[in-house]
C-alpha cells in the first residue's frame, strides 16, 4: 500500500471494532470480507489478496465475488445456481448463510446474497434495477414534455455521434425503444407503455 491508501484508512480515534486501531469504520468490510470488499480508496488485485490471505474457509466470499462480477462485468443480474454449483459445490445455501453472517450489520440488507427461482443474486442490484424499471414505466405513462421533438432535432444534427455519414446510410429504428417494448411485453407490463 502506498501512503495515500494508508492515509485513507486513518481515523483520529481508535476503532473498537478493529482492535483499537486508528482506522476508519469504512475499513471494516474489507477486514471482515477481503475477497469481496476493498479498503477505502483502494482496489487491490485479486492475485495480491491470494498471496496474502489464505482462501481456506473463505469460499463464501469467493461465491459473492463471483456473483458480483457476473453482474458488474458480464451484465448478468441473476446467476443460475447450476453455474455456481459447478464452481463451488452443492452447498451453495450454506455459503450464502456464511456470507450473510460475515457481513457487517449495516451491509446485510443491501449486500446479502439471495437465492430465488433457481438463481442467486445480490439484493441491492435487484432493488436498483426494480427501481429503475418502475421509474421508466412511470415516465412511459405520460412521456416527457417535448421529448420526441428534442430527439428528432438531435438526430437531425450533423454531429450527433450515431452515424458518420447518414445520407449514404439510412438511420435504423431506435433499438433501445424496441428492446424496451420487448422487455415490457415479456414482463406482462404492456399496459404501462
Amino acid at each position: 500500500m502506498n501512503n495515500k491508501v494508508i492515509k485513507a484508512q486513518f481515523n483520529s480515534e481508535a476503532n473498537t471494532l478493529l482492535s483499537g486501531l486508528f482506522v476508519q469504520y469504512g475499513s471494516i468490510p474489507f477486514d471482515q470480507i477481503p475477497f469481496n470488499f476493498n479498503p477505502r480508496e483502494c482496489k487491490p488485485r485479486l492475485r495480491d489478496l491470494f498471496d496474502c490471505i489464505p482462501v481456506t474457509g473463505r469460499e463464501h466470499e469467493l461465491l459473492a465475488r463471483f456473483v458480483r462480477n457476473n453482474t458488474e462485468i458480464n451484465g448478468q443480474l441473476f446467476t443460475p445456481i447450476s453455474e455456481t454449483k459447478e464452481r463451488f459445490g452443492d452447498d451453495i445455501e450454506v455459503l450464502v448463510t456464511a456470507y450473510y453472517d460475515a457481513l457487517y450489520y449495516k451491509h446485510r440488507l443491501n449486500s446479502k446474497l439471495v437465492i430465488e427461482n433457481g438463481h442467486i443474486f445480490i439484493n441491492e442490484y435487484k432493488e436498483d434495477v426494480k427501481y429503475i424499471i418502475i421509474e421508466l414505466a412511470e415516465l412511459a405513462k405520460s412521456g416527457i414534455l417535448n421529448y420526441s421533438a428534442a430527439v428528432r432535432a438531435w438526430l437531425n444534427e450533423p454531429n450527433n455521434g450515431l452515424i458518420a455519414n447518414r445520407k449514404k446510410q439510412p438511420l435504423p429504428k431506435c433499438l433501445i425503444i424496441q428492446e424496451w417494448h420487448l422487455f415490457m411485453d415479456q414482463q406482462g407490463l404492456e399496459n404501462l407503455r
